[in-house]
């Protein structure tokens, strides 16, 4: 269930975006993966029972780090040790870019989802989150929506 008396009939995923990313300088960089990236994210995840996780970055220093932490969690002898850590990591996907995203969501559902970007500030046509939640509690609501979320 993603919120406490709230049916979700639509899947819902999320997506953590660290490329591209402006800085103070307005320059277009990639911000590192944290830990907190990986298990804090993954658990809040498996908790409001996202079907999937994704990590995106195009830096392969990072893949080759974050690839090695989630070989690690999502072994098999992790899932007998620490079954809801293993459940909660293995919805979690690091792939190099937010097209690899939509096209998986595109082909596991036939079509593309609704994207939806959180910022801190007020942009013009922006959604209050308890109207979106509202939203997302439609029970006629059948399209896949995809929260991003930036860092940096």
């Amino acid at each position: 269930m993603l919120f406490p008396s709230l049916t979700v009939t639509a899947p819902v995923y999320v997506a953590l975006l660290h490329y591209p990313m402006t800085n103070r300088l307005g320059e277009v960089v990639a911000t590192a993966v944290t830990n907190m990236d990986l298990h804090d994210i993954s658990r809040s995840c498996r908790t409001y029972d996202i079907r999937k996780y994704y990590i995106v970055t195009p830096v392969e220093e990072q893949h080759k780090v974050v690839g090695r932490i989630l070989s690690h969690w999502q072994s098999e002898q992790n899932e007998k040790w620490h079954p809801d850590r293993f459940e909660a990591l293995s919805r979690t996907k690091l792939v190099r870019d937010f097209e690899e995203v939509k096209n998986e969501i595109f082909k596991a559902h036939g079509e593309y989802p609704e994207v939806v970007l959180t910022d801190a500030r007020p942009k013009p046509n922006s959604v209050t989150y308890s109207d979106y939640r509202s939203e997302l509690g439609d029970p006629k609501r059948l399209k896949p929506t995809l929260i991003v979320f930036g860092t940096g």
